[in-house]
């Protein structure tokens, strides 16, 4: 029967039903019964046929995968809504704990979110990873299914396994107008991942200066620490002169221009130890203290300064000539 299924051959399924030889639930190797494999295929009339003999609409594969789940993964629209019109329960989840929501979120299908949803389905399950519907869908670039997500209440600060919620996922892969969404419909930017970083720092570290200005905006923490002592600073002047204007705009708005990283490291100083000109002497012209030293090489460590006179480089002269005098 499964060939038949393949091949779109309703006549043949029907005899085989008809017959006794064939039973409506039988499955493959895969654990796939003829429902699954037409829901898939986007065989819509071998699923009508299938479902008006009775068959289980939510047996799973190996894979955990329902009919309804290979639908959503497939944009098999027509064949959801046939699914979900009988009754299929909405939040089943696969072996990775993947759920139809998740599937078409995750492929920016909002007409079979929207059917989802308005059947009742939850929309913070989280898979095995700890990602929700949101999160797959902000982590892809899918602002349209993020805007139905949010409309219809879903978690906006849920955190998956890595600490990430949708909000880092958008910044992470640079998605701006997700971004942009996920700030004005008021989630908390503040929230740390599991290595201590924020929204800020992420954007800060993806040289991303239009989020950075977003959420400044929305009234975040400047200063937070990630797990390594890093703040959006640091990270800004690690990213050296491509991330000056992020320096500039964190210093505008009264970052705490000394924090040191567990290596004692302040921004200044990795500026200077990576001879971001530029960079420095934006700090050193804020008021850095540039006498303080990291942990680095010798009993005292080393300051900015002291980066500067290793370097040997004409360019480093005027660096030299500002924190002097």
């Amino acid at each position: 029967m499964f060939e038949a299924v393949l091949n779109g051959r309703v006549g043949e399924i029907n005899r085989l039903l008809e017959s006794g030889k064939a039973q409506v639930d039988n499955k493959n190797e895969e654990g796939k019964t003829a429902l699954i494999i037409a829901a898939k295929e986007g065989k819509k009339e071998i699923c009508e046929l299938l479902v008006s003999r009775g068959c289980n609409l939510d047996v799973q594969a190996n894979d955990g995968s329902t009919a309804l789940i290979a639908a959503a993964s497939w944009d098999m629209n027509e064949i959801c809504t046939l699914l979900v019109s009988h009754g299929c329960n909405l939040d089943v989840k696969n072996s990775d704990g993947f759920t139809a929501l998740m599937m078409a979120s995750h492929g920016g299908n909002s007409e079979v979110c929207e059917l989802l949803i308005s059947r009742g389905c939850n929309a913070d399950i989280q898979n095995k990873f700890g990602d929700t519907a949101l999160i797959k869908a902000a982590c892809m670039g899918k602002k349209h299914v993020c805007e139905l997500l949010i409309s219809r209440g879903c978690n906006v600060d849920i955190q998956n396994k890595n600490g990430n919620t949708a909000l880092i996922g958008a910044i992470r892969d640079g998605f701006n107008d997700v971004c942009e969404l996920l700030i004005s419909r008021g989630c908390n930017v503040d929230l740390q991942d599991n290595d201590g970083c924020t929204a800020l720092i992420w954007a800060a570290a993806s040289c991303n200066k239009k989020v950075c200005e977003l959420l400044i905006s929305r009234g975040c923490k400047i200063d937070i620490q990630n797990k390594h002592g890093w703040t959006a600073l640091i990270k800004a002047a690690w990213k050296g002169d491509s991330s000056k204007d992020i320096c500039d705009l964190l210093i505008s708005h009264g970052c705490n221009l000394d924090i040191k990283n567990n290596d004692g490291e302040t921004a200044l100083i990795m500026a200077a130890r990576n001879d971001f000109i530029p960079t420095a002497i934006s700090l050193i012209e804020a008021g850095c203290d540039h006498s303080l030293r990291n942990n680095d090489g010798t009993l005292w460590g080393y300051s900015a300064l002291d980066y500067m006179k290793m370097k040997h480089s004409t360019k480093t002269k005027d660096v030299q000539v500002r924190i002097l005098y």
